[in-house]
């Protein structure tokens, strides 16, 4: 599953994703969704993989508690 799918699948938020970023949220579905030639660098990715683990390690947190 690429990054787009995961995204648009658990309807993750763009603006909590572009905040991270610090940019709008129409420049990061600009390049979200590859429009005008525009795409992420590299460290944009990495942070966006970064804020996706965070959410991970959360999920993962609070569903160990659930459990209980």
């Amino acid at each position: 599953m690429d990054i787009q799918t995961l995204i648009d699948k658990w309807k993750i938020s763009q603006t909590i994703l572009s905040e991270k970023l610090g940019m709008t949220t129409g420049a990061f579905s600009l390049k979200f969704r590859k429009k005008y030639d525009q795409s992420f660098s590299k460290e944009q990715e990495d942070k966006i993989n970064e804020s996706l683990k965070e959410m991970h390690d959360d999920l993962g947190k609070y569903l160990s508690n659930f459990n209980k």
